[in-house]
């Protein structure tokens, strides 16, 4: 009888949880909105980003361009005016590049200037009920590990998460995700040409084994963002040798995408659609144009991507925040932006205006109804985990189980359109199993005996 009423309070929990969220209905009214009080604290539920009582979220933004470039405009990024510009237009979420390549214009000296700049950020998104990603943007040399100084200060990766960890402390902050190496692309002076997608991705795993012990024992519920090789393409290679935190961790590990409309369609059908179902997946940088920026607008292309991540809930920031003269760029550069300055559309580029539309997009009202993907569990509740998964879709299909707190407990890839067998050894409680494979994803509870 104890176990079972247990079980009741647990499922009751799980329902009715979002009420200590909820800080009133998020409406189009969007410079209004509280999307922190609303969802909290974010976390993975499965592969799937979510709230803190577990709803299923989009996070939909911009990111920045980097602070310290003489030839673009600060002021877009360095005044609480240009985030506010930003959630008007629909972003519940902004992205901080803190530019650390060598040849970026940022040196040893100046980067405790970066860290004072992304403090600021992260303060005046939590004031506007906004989250942000701090993302250490390296990109060249294209191996994280570089940025490994063992305790010599300036450009070292574990110096500036220490920083950023103690600020997030300090202030009590539960709005930042943690991007921890941009664009990894096995690429440096020494390496002519480059190495390969799984040499880069050694390289990464042993620099995200220096930096996620920062980042746990300071905050350790937190949603953890790392970059893929080939500049955040490879998805591939992550699938297949995915970031283990140990049983004890409870970090949530996202890998990321990018994806430039004229440059990257072939890697969108190929990694993107094929390896979202499998990995936790946030597209941290993507836009209209070619991988530089510049170039040619592809439109068609585009709308296939956010059509995409917007049936699958995937969360995206577009690159870039930013009055630089340069087409992806989201802020005209004859707009007089100012500390003051209150955006309109006329502030907007061409491409700012199609990305304006693609955040004021409705998501689906729920992960259940993305294409109509059905499954079914039997018996449940089950006895040690040990149930049984129907499902209609004849395609290749991720299960990944979690605890309701958020912690992946299981996962496998199954067949559709026949019934498998899933042993899990779980232990008794509440669980939610998530499916997902190219036609869609569903989310169901599992109680366990």
């Amino acid at each position: 009888m104890k176990k079972k009423l247990l079980l009741l309070l647990s499922a009751l929990l799980l329902s009715f949880s979002w009420y200590l969220y909820a800080a009133g209905p998020l409406t189009t009214d969007y410079g209004n909105n509280d999307y922190i009080g609303n969802w909290g604290k974010l976390k993975l539920v499965g592969t799937q980003l979510s709230s803190a009582s577990g709803n299923p979220i989009q996070l939909k933004g911009w990111s920045t361009h980097g602070w310290q470039f003489s030839n673009v405009k600060k002021v877009t990024f360095d005044s609480k005016a240009g985030f506010m510009g930003m959630k008007s237009f629909g972003a519940n979420v902004a992205r901080i590049a803190a530019y650390m390549s060598p040849d970026d214009d940022v040196t040893d000296e100046t980067v405790a200037d970066m860290v004072e700049w992304v403090k600021r950020c992260m303060a005046w998104t939590y004031e506007l009920g906004m989250y942000c990603i701090v993302d250490y943007h390296v990109h060249d040399p294209g191996f994280p590990t570089y940025y490994l100084k063992d305790g010599t200060l300036g450009r070292d990766a574990e110096d500036f998460f220490r920083k950023i960890c103690s600020e997030v402390v300090e202030k009590g902050y539960n709005h930042v995700l943690y991007e921890i190496c941009n664009e990894p692309s096995g690429k440096s002076i020494p390496v002519l040409g480059g190495v390969s997608a799984k040499q880069t991705w050694s390289d990464v795993k042993t620099y995200a084994e220096r930096i996620l012990p920062i980042i746990e024992t300071n905050d350790p519920n937190a949603v953890v963002i790392v970059g893929v090789p080939q500049a955040c393409l490879r998805l591939d290679v992550a699938a297949a040798d995915q970031i283990s935190t140990g049983l004890d961790s409870e970090l949530n590990i996202m890998y990321t995408f990018h994806f430039y409309a004229c440059s990257h369609l072939t890697q969108f059908n190929n990694y993107l659609k094929t390896y979202s179902s499998q990995v936790p997946v946030f597209a941290t940088e993507w836009s209209v144009t070619d991988a530089d920026g510049s170039g040619n607008l592809c439109y068609e292309n585009a709308t296939a991507f956010t059509d995409y991540c917007r049936d699958n809930r995937i969360s995206w920031c577009s690159w870039s925040w930013c009055a630089k003269n340069e087409k992806s760029a989201a802020v005209k550069a004859s707009s007089r932006v100012n500390e003051t300055y209150e955006y309109t559309e006329s502030d907007l580029t061409d491409v700012g205006s199609f990305v304006k539309g693609k955040l004021q997009e409705s998501a689906p009202s729920s992960l259940s109804t993305v294409k109509n993907i059905k499954f079914g569990i039997y018996p449940n509740p089950a006895k040690d985990g040990v149930f049984n998964i129907s499902l209609e879709d004849n395609a290749l299909t991720s299960v990944v189980i979690s605890s309701v707190q958020g912690k992946i407990v299981y996962s496998s890839v199954i067949e559709g359109g026949d019934i498998t067998s899933v042993n899990a050894n779980l232990n008794s409680g509440v669980y939610i199993v998530t499916l997902k494979n190219n036609n869609g994803i569903a989310t169901q509870k599992l109680v366990v005996e």
